[in-house]
């Protein structure tokens, strides 16, 4: 008998802007965990509840918001132009220590 296990992960792509232009990110499961302060099993399950022009309030409560992130690139992408590339980690400024 074959047991299946299935795992739900993170995939999102965000585009982000400053006062230099705009580009996007490509953010995996353990940032995009932080990002949203859940995991995608239970996103996945608040999603499947939603009907499917509604975005969820973890998603639309990021926005405005400042982020730091560390990308991975690679040669290819820049020497090709490319203008989406993976972040390999995120920081939320503190705004105690801002002040």
């Amino acid at each position: 008998m074959l047991t299946y296990f299935y795992k739900h992960r993170f995939k999102i792509h965000i585009q982000v802007k400053d006062n230099t232009g705009k580009i996007t990110f490509v953010l995996f499961n353990d940032v995009d965990e932080k990002l949203l302060d859940t995991s995608a099993h239970k996103l996945f399950n608040k999603l499947s509840s939603l009907d499917n022009n509604d975005v969820p309030a973890h998603i639309l409560s990021l926005c405005g918001k400042d982020f730091i992130f560390k990308l991975k690139l690679n040669s290819y992408k820049l020497k090709k132009g490319l203008k989406n590339f993976t972040v390999s980690k995120l920081w939320i400024p503190d705004e105690n220590l801002e002040s």
